[in-house]
């Protein structure tokens, strides 16, 4: 692994202001550790996902009234057309503008938004970026979900042929840290087609005190960004499970998940079964093959010959379920009770990020 310098200068930091939000209990700090203590780990409100022309952000909401977030409440016009939503995590959600080359960090419940312009380094880089945001209180016990008083850190990370970077914007500082690198297990000679790209179905995933990426292309990587040692690995995925063919013609998707312990997860869905397969990572062993789950029985649903092939079209981390979108509707899976939720029908997007926070009702 080798470190190189990246310079924090003023072209780094934050390119526009935060936007004045209005009062409310919304974004009351007090108001919401209290309310915090009370109920727990927030709920999930909805799902957000960029519209086809990625100009909009669009809300799907989870609950039922009277706690039911209205769309529009949750809307937002992005700047460009080449604008997708990378995630959402501790109550807010980072969305890229690629056209631009900057960062988008929203909290929707209060209404904050900030624009982070990315580091030059990635301009040269031939693959597209990718990134993750996450809470960086350092107060024991915290429970997240009303972390808008609290400092974050935004994870930017991208591929080029010999390996992978990443770099970290600190709200405390605003300014980015330097530039970490680290190579591929084996080397990728310059131009190979489809070398390696950020999986469009598999954004961040938190475990523990790591933010994994999933990288595909002739092989599958796994890329691990550890947040308390600021290091950065690769990690080749389950052997034998990774077909190029399979995955251009949807027979199987990829999902990084945790694992029984709290370690890292790989699920790999065969969409002709309708069946998961979960691998576990294990230190000293490698990957350890777990359960595999029978969807069709499970959903009592097959897909057949004249269906769309049902697809992963997100993940939620704070119930470590999956959303399964398929031809009868879209549904949230338990990975470890294998309990699920029919969610609403009326959702045509291919993906989802699911959004948890704490938002009384009538705010």
């Amino acid at each position: 692994m080798r470190i190189c310098s990246a310079s924090t200068s003023s072209a780094f930091r934050r390119s526009r202001p935060r936007s004045p939000a209005p009062p409310s209990s919304a974004s009351d700090p007090h108001f919401l550790r209290r309310f915090h203590g009370r109920h727990g780990k927030p709920p999930l409100l909805g799902f957000f996902s960029h519209d086809l022309n990625g100009c909009k952000v669009e809300f799907t909401p989870a609950l039922d009234p009277p706690d039911r977030v209205p769309p529009a409440r949750f809307s937002l016009r992005l700047d460009g057309a080449d604008s997708i939503v990378l995630g959402c995590r501790h109550g807010r959600v980072l969305a890229v503008d690629w056209a631009h080359l900057h960062l988008l960090i929203w909290d929707p419940a209060a209404g904050d938004r900030l624009l982070v312009a990315i580091p030059p380094v990635f301009d040269r880089m031939p693959h597209k970026i990718n990134g993750a945001i996450v809470c960086a209180t350092g107060d024991e016990g915290h429970i997240h979900g009303d972390c808008r008083s609290n400092p974050f850190q935004v994870i930017t990370v991208g591929t080029s042929w010999e390996g992978v970077s990443a770099c970290v914007y600190s709200s405390a500082t605003d300014a980015w840290g330097n530039l970490i690198s680290a190579l591929w297990p084996s080397p990728i000679p310059p131009g190979t087609p489809s070398a390696s790209f950020f999986s469009n179905h598999c954004h961040s995933t938190l475990v523990g005190s790591c933010i994994y990426w999933l990288i595909i292309g002739l092989r599958a990587y796994i890329l691990q960004f550890d947040l308390g040692a600021q290091s950065l690995a690769v990690i080749e995925a389950p052997p034998n499970v990774y077909q190029v063919q399979a995955l251009v013609h949807r027979k199987r998707q990829f999902l990084i998940t945790p694992a029984h312990g709290g370690v890292l997860g790989f699920l790999v869905f065969s969409v002709p079964g309708f069946s998961a397969q979960l691998w576990k990572r294990d230190n000293l062993a490698g990957w350890v093959l777990g359960n595999t789950i029978d969807l069709s029985n499970l959903l009592s649903l097959k897909p057949s010959e004249d269906t769309a092939p049902p697809r992963i079209a997100g993940f939620f981390e704070g119930d470590n379920a999956i959303l399964l979108k398929t031809y009868d509707g879209a549904f949230m899976v338990h990975l470890e009770s294998l309990l699920f939720k029919k969610l609403s029908e009326r959702m045509p997007c291919h993906r989802y990020h699911p959004f948890a926070s704490f938002y009384p009702a009538g705010t």
